[in-house]
């Protein structure tokens, strides 16, 4: 649909060799972004904790399971 190759799908998530070193990659500037985030004490405790929530996945091995649990996890308590 992009017009573009799975490899260089993998590369823009993951990043890409270069002289050695692993460059580039969204995932990696994602993980930083939220690491970032759940130190941030001007952050609500619902922010921080999404953020967290979302550091913790990007850690891990994507599975639908997990996905799915995450987010049942931070749906807000329906009203009463």
């Amino acid at each position: 649909m992009l017009g573009i190759s799975q490899p260089t799908v993998s590369q823009h998530l993951t990043g890409k060799l270069r002289g050695g070193r692993k460059v580039g990659g969204a995932l990696q500037k994602l993980r930083k972004g939220l690491r970032r985030a759940t130190a941030r004490t001007d952050l609500s405790a619902r922010q921080r904790q999404v953020a967290t929530q979302l550091c913790s996945l990007l850690g891990d091995s994507l599975t639908r399971q997990k996905v799915s649990t995450l987010l049942r996890s931070l749906r807000p308590d329906p009203p009463t």
